[in-house]
Formats: structure tokens, C-alpha cells, sequence
């Protein structure tokens, strides 16, 4: 099952929700928006991962920031993400999302720096609305086995297929019950990856073909 993405209809309903501010309206909770989200954009949220990159040890600190930023008209919050391989800090991004009147989950852009590159920003930063970046919705409110939706990138863009739902996850960061796991790219096996999200929490595992993460601690503001 194939999204559709009303763009002009739901970047209005963006706007609507606060677009142009610098408070937080675009990502409040209207009554129609369910109570628990698989990406909740929770200001001050803290999570850390731990896992392996090509063998190595590998540590995430993923924060959700608590000052938004104006992209494309609407009011974005950020996800802070550091990422430790083998105790050398390697990458450092951040991406910017905002909620729609609907309760889905836009992604609106992100600036990638890479240790490689001298934290330059990468080929894979990008911002919508600038040298044809587009917005296009990371979360789905309404996440049923079989939906399909696709994600812009400056390179091309990644496809997500829903497998399921129900899925149980017990980590040491505690057992997380009716998880959604998400297929990036299942007829790529070079770039698949495979993603579970915890209500209320987000993303809790992911596994690549070079190597895995996994939740080990929340901290909540």
C-alpha cells in the first residue's frame, strides 16, 4: 500500500500548527493525534545505543533538542545524533522534524558532518525548500503491515516498507511490547536496513549489513 503524500494540503496544515513561530504549536498534540507515537519528538529526550560497526564497538546519543528551528516556513525540532565508533567520536547530525494536524511525522532536513570529511558537512545534508529538498513524512500515524512510503535524499531516496506491528524487544534498556518494525530498502541488500520502533520512544533497534544498535538507556527530561 502505496502513501500518497498530500504535500501542498499538509505543509499548510504544518503551518497551520505554527509555521513562521519559534514556539512549539507544530509539534503539540491535537485531540485526533494518538496519545503514544513511535517517534514522540519528546524536547530533552536522551537516548543511548550500543552495537557494533565492522567489528567495532560502536555508541549512539540520540537527544531531541529543545529549540526549534524555522525551515520552509514551519517549526522543526531537531534529534541530536553523536556516534562513537571504537571510543573515536565519528559523526555528528542533526535532523529536523515537525508533526502535521494529522499526528505524521515530517522530516524537513539534516546536517550530516563526518570525521572523514573534517566535520564538513556531507553530501547528505540537505534542507527543504533549498536546492530541491523536499519534505516528506518519516513517521505515518497510522502504521499498518504492508504500508509502503518513500524518503527524499540529495542522492536519490530510500523506500520503507511496515512488516509489522507487534512485534516485543526485551534489551537492557527494558521490554518494549507492540513495536513497528520497518524495512529501509528490502529490494536493496547492500543499503537494507531493518528498524524497530517503541511507542513512546522511538527507535530501539537497527540492524545494517555492517553491523547493528540497540537500545540501552532512556533519559527523560
Amino acid at each position: 500500500m502505496q502513501t500518497q503524500l498530500p504535500t501542498v494540503l499538509a505543509l499548510a496544515l504544518l503551518a497551520g500548527c505554527g509555521g513562521g513561530g519559534m514556539g512549539t504549536a507544530s509539534v503539540s498534540t491535537p485531540a485526533a493525534v494518538p496519545a503514544v507515537s513511535y517517534f514522540p519528538l519528546e524536547p530533552g529526550l536522551v537516548r543511548i545505543y550500543d552495537g557494533e560497526h565492522d567489528g567495532l564497538p560502536v555508541r549512539e546519543e540520540v537527544t531531541t533538542l529543545r529549540s526549534p528551528r524555522t525551515i520552509a516556513g514551519v517549526a522543526c525540532i531537531g534529534e541530536q545524533t553523536l556516534v562513537w565508533v571504537d571510543g573515536v567520536l565519528t559523526e555528528f547530525a542533526v535532523e529536523w522534524f515537525a508533526r502535521d494536524l494529522f499526528g505524521n511525522v515530517w522530516k524537513f532536513g539534516e546536517d550530516t558532518r563526518e570525521r572523514a570529511r573534517g566535520f564538513n558537512p556531507s553530501a547528505d545534508s540537505w534542507l527543504a525548500g533549498q536546492r530541491g529538498g523536499e519534505a516528506w513524512i518519516a513517521m505515518p500515524v497510522d502504521l499498518q503491515p504492508g504500508l509502503e512510503f518513500t524518503g527524499y535524499r540529495p542522492r536519490g531516496s530510500d523506500t520503507f516498507v511496515v512488516e509489522s506491528t507487534t512485534e516485543t524487544v526485551e534489551l537492557d534498556a527494558g521490554v518494549f511490547t507492540d513495536c513497528a518494525r520497518i524495512v529501509e530498502n528490502p529490494n536493496e541488500p547492500d543499503d537494507r536496513d531493518i528498524l524497530l520502533f517503541a511507542p513512546g520512544v522511538g527507535r530501539v533497534v537497527e540492524e545494517t549489513s555492517s553491523g547493528y544498535i540497540v537500545l540501552s538507556a532512556v533519559r527523560r527530561p
